[in-house]
């Protein structure tokens, strides 16, 4: 016999919902169907199966059903159900609801029209930015008006079954989510949204970041793709010093005029490597590592310079093999050295990356040139000015 399916609606809604918080597309996809019911609205239980009233969801608009199914999602993914303990059910339900209501944006495309009969922090006379477990505290002085407000989310709101819910999945009911796919669920849109927010920030309302950063922990860039961003950047911006030449001439001319064409710079990068006696192999082996991610960022080789108190050109790479056997060095410490020598080379680098434990000295910011500061594990920055761009090498 087959379960209930979603009906058309709540399915177009579900996808108009994915459209304006894709960062939510995990937990709305992963509402199972529960089956209509006379609950007036919509509602979720603890094993995220999604029961629905026929009559309510005909007569509404597709984005107010939309934040309908957001909301109930956010039961989910919160965990609710068990955060609310022993807690009285309805009272718990209405707390929760006002931690997820507490903002208003939805999405980069503006907010979705929720609709005034839901829990608001406001109509609490409570503010933005608590936890359900704040909002119920303050609740339980007022909890005889409360409870004439509170709209019934289900089970994962409140933690207790519901008459209209069907059976357990596990005595016969509709499949649902287990507790272990529940949190993976929870812990995928959290990924999401802050996957969402690093890259267009202001699309995720706060109150879904803090949830995502107390879920995950907050989110760490990969040192390497730090690292590399910066070297394009600064590559990129070499190359956009592109000047007009009549040694090369433009493609396109006007007949009795040569039209000059457009010449970019050659891009050169400059590898500052720390080979003083502070430096230790693994020190070493990470800074060889890195060599052929900067080459690939700036798209030529690199070239490299091993440096103590003084500077030894080790001429061009393309990875960390290439230079290994011909890095010197093991005395004292002064970065400046290796940086003034690879400002005075011919062609003059676009970039400077220095590898480096942190322990040396640096000279005045060099004009027109950007010098980055990739910091081995153990390093310190406590000596670097406030010019030098730095990153961390993580273990």
């Amino acid at each position: 016999m087959a379960g209930p399916t979603l009906p058309d609606r709540i399915r177009r809604a579900r996808y108009y919902a994915m459209m304006r918080a894709p960062y939510l597309s995990a937990a709305l996809m992963a509402l199972r169907p529960g089956g209509p019911a006379d609950i007036g609205t919509v509602a979720v239980d603890r094993w995220g199966r999604l029961y629905w009233s026929p009559r309510w969801v005909d007569k509404q608009p597709v984005p107010r059903l939309a934040a309908a199914l957001v909301h109930e999602c956010g039961h989910v993914v919160r965990g609710h159900a068990d955060r609310c303990g022993g807690r009285d059910p309805e009272l718990w339900n209405v707390a929760a609801d006002a931690e997820i209501n507490d903002s208003t944006l939805l999405g980069p495309r503006g907010p979705l029209p929720l609709g005034d009969q839901y829990i608001y922090p406001e109509k609490l006379g409570a503010p933005r930015g608590l936890t359900a477990e704040m909002y119920y505290d303050r609740l339980r002085q007022q909890a005889r008006q409360v409870r004439a407000q509170a709209h019934d989310c289900g089970s994962c709101a409140g933690g207790d079954a519901r008459p209209y819910e069907a059976p357990a999945p596990q005595a016969g009911g509709p499949p649902g989510l287990s507790d272990i796919e529940r949190r993976a669920v929870a812990r995928q849109t959290a990924r999401d949204i802050q996957r969402a927010a690093s890259r267009a920030p202001g699309s995720v309302p706060a109150d879904w970041m803090r949830w995502a950063d107390a879920e995950l922990g907050p989110p760490r860039v990969r040192w390497q793709a730090l690292l590399r961003g910066m070297v394009s950047r600064a590559v990129r911006q070499a190359r956009g010093r592109a000047d007009y030449t009549y040694t090369q001439p433009a493609r396109r001319q006007v007949p009795g005029i040569v039209m000059p064409g457009m010449a970019a710079p050659v891009v050169h990068v400059a590898v500052v490597i720390d080979t003083s006696g502070s430096m230790t192999d693994a020190d070493l082996r990470a800074a060889l590592s890195e060599i052929e991610g900067i080459v690939q960022a700036a798209g030529a080789p690199a070239r490299v310079y091993a440096c103590d108190t003084r500077a030894h050109d080790a001429g061009h790479a393309a990875s960390g093999r290439d230079v290994r056997a011909r890095l010197r060095g093991g005395g004292g410490t002064d970065m400046a050295a290796g940086i003034a020598a690879a400002l005075e080379a011919s062609p003059r680098p676009a970039c400077i990356i220095v590898i480096t434990d942190g322990y040396t000295p640096w000279p005045q910011r060099p004009p027109g040139v950007p010098v980055i500061a990739a910091i081995v594990p153990g390093g310190t920055t406590d000596h670097a000015p406030a010019w030098l761009r730095t990153v961390g090498i993580e273990p």
